[in-house]
Order: C-alpha cells, then sequence, then structure tokens
C-alpha cells in the first residue's frame, strides 16, 4: 500500500496491491485520516483497478484548509 501524490495540484491517492489484507486496509485508512485525508466517495469517484491488480482510492481533504501546505515536495510513502 502506498500514498502517492502531489502537492502542487492537492492530488492524492492510496496505492493497494494486491493481496492487502483487510486488516491492513483498515489501518492504511486510519493513517491517510491521521494525514486529514479520506477516500472519496462511490458516487464521486469509482476505485481504478490496474492491469496489475492494483487499485487506486482518490483521496481528499477531511477539512476545507489546506493539508499539503507544511510540504511543496511530490510525495510518496509507504504504510
Amino acid at each position: 500500500m502506498r500514498l502517492v501524490g502531489d502537492n502542487a495540484t492537492w492530488d492524492r491517492a492510496l496505492m493497494v496491491q494486491p493481496g492487502t489484507t483487510p486488516a491492513a486496509m483498515r489501518e492504511g485508512l486510519a493513517l491517510v485520516r491521521l494525514f486529514g485525508l479520506e477516500p472519496l466517495s462511490e458516487d464521486e469517484s469509482e476505485p481504478e483497478l490496474f492491469d496489475d491488480g492494483s487499485v487506486r482510492f482518490w483521496l481528499v481533504p477531511i477539512t476545507p484548509e489546506d493539508p499539503f501546505e507544511y510540504d511543496d515536495e511530490d510525495t510518496e510513502s509507504a504504510a
């Protein structure tokens, strides 16, 4: 599972690889909430399935303030 994105455009996504356990998924979602983010609802944007079996969940700020203002570089981190 990876958190990827670009601070300049407010793009953030959670990339989940095949074989991720439900417990790991719950933990990953809890971590993104600590960063002030949450997944878009399925009504807003369905998760994207890639050929390798990974899934991208787009994330949005929980509050309207800029959650990325502390860091101005592209970010990729592993959970």
